[in-house]
């Protein structure tokens, strides 16, 4: 039995009103280095790719296509 499953069955011992402690206690642990600030960091890096839709573009199609679903 591998680690993953030892811990899995353990979480499922966990009452379910303990499960979001628990939940918050590993996200204290895990911290990734890679934040989504990082990940808008790299996307300016790189530019813009002319083949692709600008953000403002696809901005406009998401509220086309909302405003079309609520009529």
């Amino acid at each position: 039995m591998s680690i993953v499953d030892l811990i899995k069955a353990e979480i499922d011992n966990i009452p379910e009103n303990k499960l979001a402690e628990l939940y918050q206690y590993i996200k204290k642990l895990v911290k990734p280095e890679k934040t989504l600030n990082h990940l808008w960091q790299k996307i300016d890096e790189l530019g813009e790719d002319e083949d692709q839709l600008s953000m403002e573009e696809i901005v406009s199609l998401v509220k086309e296509v909302r405003e079309n679903k609520t009529k």
